[in-house]
């Protein structure tokens, strides 16, 4: 084994335990995130022992906002992931390339981290209206804590991801305008004037 071929197998370990890492403490963190604002949630609530016909009540319209939620964020995603798979398009146009419903390329933006971002948030949404389900047939308050503090963690980071994508909308928005106005000038000065 030469050296180049150590160091390159020393690249490809690295690289496989970096994301690996990546997630744990991401998991770590919203772990963390979690208990801090069900801390929170419940010094918001007080602590005042409800009767379990209010935390029925409570965690039934906790299950309603989660389900409006969570299909508004599903719909919105796909509408923006339509519009995004657009702009790819008007991407490899200008470049000269032609895409297929099933080029690779077409669905690359959303394939890496964002997924598993829009998945996460999606889950939050679901298990909050579980524990709210619970806390419907159960009438426990700390189920009705757990539900709002995942639902606050869910629309967090719903509004985190959303800031996200649409910064790197506008920046491939901004470049297809650059590329669309360069076009336009070069096809307007080989034009014959009349």
């Amino acid at each position: 084994m030469t050296s180049q071929e150590g160091a390159n197998s020393k690249d490809e370990q690295v690289s496989k335990k970096t994301p690996i890492i990546g997630w744990s403490f991401f998991v770590l963190i919203n772990i963390g995130i979690y208990f801090g604002v069900r801390m929170v949630v419940d010094a918001w609530l007080g602590s005042a022992t409800a009767s379990p016909d209010k935390v029925g009540a409570a965690s039934s319209l906790v299950m309603q906002i989660d389900s409006f939620l969570a299909a508004g964020y599903v719909i919105g995603f796909f509408q923006l992931q339509g519009q995004v798979a657009r702009m790819i398009e008007d991407i490899a146009r200008l470049k000269g390339r032609n895409l297929t419903w099933g080029s690779r390329r077409r669905s690359k933006y959303f394939a890496g981290r964002r997924f598993y971002l829009n998945m996460f948030v999606i889950v939050l949404f679901v298990v909050s209206g579980l524990y709210a389900v619970r806390g419907a047939l159960f009438g426990a308050r700390d189920e009705l804590v757990s539900s709002l503090a995942l639902l606050v963690l869910g629309i967090a980071w719903m509004v985190f991801f959303w800031f996200l994508v649409i910064v790197d909308t506008e920046s491939m928005a901004e470049r297809i305008g650059k590329r669309l106005r360069s076009e336009n000038k070069e096809i307007s000065k080989s034009e014959p004037g009349d």
